[in-house]
């Protein structure tokens, strides 16, 4: 490795601004106190500034900093690749596959039937939607843990609420309880009488993957079967989504009943370092819905920071 000299006015200078740092095998911070030379070596980096007094200890510690992030990053990059298998048992979306208009109002009340009329009245449209998939999954008896998914929630709803507020109108507390990010899981919980664990995820920008690393955890810990429901509907217009690919521009959800082992279509989900950007949860999700529609034996969804790959398998999986 050469060596690198910076070349400064004399007398006392900013060690903030004369500063530099570039990858390197040694890290150099040296500093001028008094006319006596100082050393600090770490790895990863170069840093090399000339600084007096109490500025000396910024130039340490801005390496540090420096040390450190390189650190993380090189940590991130060591992270070996995943490789999980599962049994997909069903699955099922609404709106459906072939949209009829009249047909599908009459199969959504079959759908809703054997929910509580108090909790049907307060089901909004998306949470109706999100019903449709489970009740296709589970029948009344059927509990067991569920992850459930969604980038916006009921965004629209708590959107109203705010103009509501605005117009200094008051809102009532059923309609703040019922726009919270894990409103519609509650209502599924009590509908189903399901006792057991409900996860909430906003997944942000890697999609539809956090859900499935949750549902395979609780997998790992024991559950023999787990209900995954991805949901989301168009952000309002007072959001801007373009070009941040973060809203669909129609409700949908989906809903998966996944196990360890046993009859069902084996999946296997990886991740690899290649990175894009195939947009959010509600543009990934039509995408999977064709993925496990048709005959594609692969998909793979490319986030900002790596690429999640669905590879559907013709053998049956053991336990774990």
């Amino acid at each position: 490795n050469s060596r690198i000299n910076i070349t400064a006015p004399m007398g006392r200078i900013n060690a903030l601004r004369h500063v530099t740092a570039i990858p390197s095998l040694i890290f150099l911070a040296h500093f001028w106190d008094g006319g006596e030379l100082f050393s600090l070596k770490i790895k990863n980096c170069w840093f090399l500034s000339r600084a007096d007094g109490f500025k000396a200890i910024r130039v340490i510690i801005a390496g540090f900093f420096c040390f450190f992030v390189q650190s993380a990053r090189l940590s991130v990059n060591q992270v070996p690749l995943m490789q999980q298998d599962f049994i997909l048992k069903q699955w099922a979306v609404w709106p459906p596959l072939q949209p009829d208009v009249e047909q599908n109002a009459g199969r959504q009340a079959e759908l809703l039937a054997s929910v509580p009329k108090m909790l049907k009245r307060r089901l909004s449209p998306l949470a109706k939607t999100v019903f449709c998939t489970v009740s296709q999954c589970l029948d009344e008896r059927m509990t067991v843990p569920a992850v459930f998914s969604s980038s916006h929630g009921e965004l629209a709803k708590s959107f109203a609420m705010m103009e509501m507020l605005e117009a200094g109108e008051e809102i009532s507390p059923t309609a703040f309880s019922l726009s919270v990010h894990n409103a519609i899981a509650g209502l599924f919980s009590m509908a189903w009488r399901n006792k057991l664990q409900c996860t909430v995820i906003a997944p942000g920008e890697e999609g539809m993957a956090p859900a499935f690393i949750e549902a395979i955890g609780l997998l790992r810990e024991g559950a023999a079967q787990v209900l995954l429901v991805f949901y989301d509907e168009p952000l309002v217009d007072f959001y801007p989504s373009a070009p941040f690919k973060l809203s669909a521009d129609e409700s949908c959800a989906l809903a998966l009943r996944i196990a360890k082992s046993g009859e069902g279509q084996a999946l296997t989900m990886s991740s690899s370092p290649l990175s894009g950007n195939d947009g959010e949860q509600p543009l990934q999700l039509p995408a999977f819905i064709r993925f496990l529609a048709g005959p594609q034996p692969k998909l793979m969804l490319k986030t900002p920071r790596r690429s999640w790959c669905w590879e559907k398998e013709s053998h049956a999986l053991s336990d774990f």
